[in-house]
């Protein structure tokens, strides 16, 4: 089995901030011709297929964790790109919400995945990388306890199955596996295990216990449907 290869810098900086899907939707294919080339790492380095090494510098675009709609994310993409200058935008997701199980939706999540695809469009046409960022999980049971929690958990795999099929081999896409997993050892971060945690719903305080996922099944569930996009663990 491949280890994950740890990005520890991915030059990006941070602004001020399948069988369990409700139903199938068409996949979006990687485009035949990008604006951007494809990346790999060697060593610290994002590198093209013709060997020149790129500098990442880019901004986190929050929204789409917490609402279904996003806060202005186009012209948040646009803005980033043509008034800062980025080349990478980091866009956080929810899990539950890309399958359409945010308490203000009642698509199955196609207008979220729509909005993920103009997104990673607007991005591919004018020159920046799209980081695709598990931000939000849900403990193991979708539709609640939707927020950050200390670590991914099963349905985090369904999501990345998804996400990885349809967006396989783009030279725009980039996965983060998940946003800042806390508060655990190296072995389950790594290879998962049992996690309990407090998690406060609506002023009320739960203790949560669910089987978390480690780094290593997310990684291998992207490379199992083909994908060969750069991996960011944190």
């Amino acid at each position: 089995m491949r280890r994950i290869k740890f990005l520890i810098r991915t030059c990006c900086f941070i602004s001020c901030i399948i069988c369990c899907s409700k139903e199938e939707t068409t996949a979006p294919t990687a485009p035949d011709k990008s604006s951007l080339p494809a990346l790999h790492t060697e060593g610290r380095w994002f590198v093209t297929d013709a060997g020149d090494r790129i500098i990442l510098r880019g901004v986190n675009i929050p929204s789409m964790e917490w609402t279904a709609s996003g806060d202005n994310m186009l012209k948040s993409v646009d803005h980033m790109i043509e008034v800062w200058g980025c080349n990478l935008l980091r866009i956080p997701l929810s899990q539950d919400r890309w399958f359409g199980y945010g308490a203000e939706q009642s698509d199955d999540g196609a207008a979220y995945q729509r909005l993920t695809e103009a997104i990673v469009q607007a991005g591919d046409e004018n020159g920046a990388y799209i980081w695709l960022d598990l931000h939000w999980s849900n403990g193991d049971r979708w539709g609640q306890y939707i927020g950050q929690h200390i670590m991914p958990d099963e349905k985090s795999i369904i999501f990345w199955q998804d996400v990885a099929a349809r967006y396989k081999n783009h030279p725009a896409v980039l996965f983060g596996l998940y946003n800042e997993p806390y508060g655990i050892s190296w072995q389950l971060w790594r290879d998962g295990g049992d996690c309990t945690e407090y998690y406060n719903r609506d002023g009320e305080d739960v203790n949560l216990t669910y089987r978390a996922v480690g780094h290593q099944e997310l990684y291998d569930a992207i490379r199992a449907t083909g994908a060969q996009n750069i991996v960011i663990a944190g």
